[in-house]
């Protein structure tokens, strides 16, 4: 795509993703335009869906896009954006709002009529599955590779320990690869598993291996954002600390997101439980650091919404109210059984006031 004219000045930032896999390893539906794998009549392409942003999923335009037809579909989308995307207002001149304004079916149609293109309607979406960790944290791939995973609490990672996670691949042939919720692999051949876990760079985060960081965000929080309501990383760290040492759970995950204000940079909105960060009212009535609660947001559909389990409460409550649901979690869930999966099997056929009253609220 060098040199093309139509990229550039459009109205606001745009970020495009492209998962070619049934894992959702890169947040697909957070994007502004996405690609997300589907098939139709036994041939692979992808499902279009756009107006992602933060907190927000991409909604589906109902088209399936081939292979060789993806570059012309994204210059379709960039330049209706490009000219008609809202200027005169930076908090409403995101693709979402221009989505809002015309309408999915409109906008559908405008690809069409401008790529010149024979868009089938949509095929079936394969993104599906979920992704676990096993105890030992690492990924057989192929060609006698693994991943070994370093899960880092809330992100939080020292520029000294970036350098030495770079000598550590770079001694064992092993390349790094980053995931969206703030942790890291190290791909190498397998033979060198054991030498990188004997490590102390490995040793040193290998605490956090456990169902309560495998998969946890935290935004950056007030200490180094305006925005920010509460702190945030630290309280994403402190709640995977108390879950793990009162109801520790093997063979399951649960994906945790901390956004620390309602504009969501944690995506806690598509989170298994999420927590936006809110000002509570204590036992005496003063003014506390505290959350909001939402469940059963889903990582593989752009569609279902998570639920609001609370409204703000106090940190310490939120993590009585979250060992409480886990808690019903651990007792109920399949052998290996993810919380997404175990949410859509029990939870979701609930009303949120039967699961409050479960949990004790």
């Amino acid at each position: 795509m060098k040199n093309e004219d139509w990229i550039g000045t459009l109205p606001r930032k745009f970020n495009t993703a492209i998962l070619g896999d049934t894992v959702n390893t890169c947040n697909i539906f957070g994007n502004d335009c996405a690609f997300a794998l589907a098939s139709k009549n036994g041939e692979y392409g992808f499902n279009l869906y756009l107006g992602g942003k933060v907190g927000v999923q991409a909604r589906p335009l109902n088209l399936f896009v081939k292979p060789n037809q993806v570059k012309d579909v994204f210059e379709t989308v960039i330049k209706l954006f490009k000219s008609y995307g809202f200027r005169d207002n930076r908090n409403k001149n995101r693709l979402n709002f221009l989505l809002d304004a015309v309408s999915l079916e409109e906008f559908a149609k405008g690809i069409i009529e401008f790529s010149k293109l024979p868009l089938d309607e949509a095929g079936e979406l394969l993104v599906k599955e979920e992704f676990t960790l096993d105890d030992t944290s690492t990924i057989e791939l192929k060609n006698n590779k693994s991943a070994i995973h370093f899960g880092i609490p809330s992100g939080i990672f020292c520029g000294k320990d970036l350098e030495e996670a770079a000598l550590l691949a770079q001694n064992y042939d092993g390349i790094i690869r980053l995931t969206f919720e703030q942790s890291f692999y190290i791909i190498t051949d397998t033979s060198n598993i054991q030498d990188i876990k004997t490590s102390p760079l490995y040793t040193k985060y290998d605490s956090y291996h456990n169902i309560y960081f495998n998969n946890q965000i935290a935004c950056a929080g007030t200490n180094e954002c305006s925005f920010g309501v509460i702190p945030n990383k630290p309280d994403a760290i402190e709640m995977a600390m108390y879950l793990n040492k009162h109801i520790p759970i093997e063979n399951g995950k649960v994906r945790m997101y901390w956004s620390a204000c309602p504009k969501g940079c944690g995506i806690h909105g598509v989170a298994d439980i999420g927590f936006e960060g809110a000002k509570a009212k204590d036992e005496e009535g003063n003014s506390c650091y505290g959350v909001k609660i939402f469940i059963g947001g889903k990582a593989a559909n752009s569609i279902l919404e998570a639920r609001q389990l609370t409204k703000a409460i106090p940190l310490p409550k939120a993590q009585e109210v979250t060992k409480e649901l886990l808690s019903i979690y651990k007792s109920a869930k399949l052998e290996n059984e993810t919380f997404e999966s175990f949410d859509t099997r029990v939870l979701a056929n609930l009303e949120i006031e039967e699961i409050q009253s479960r949990i004790g609220l």
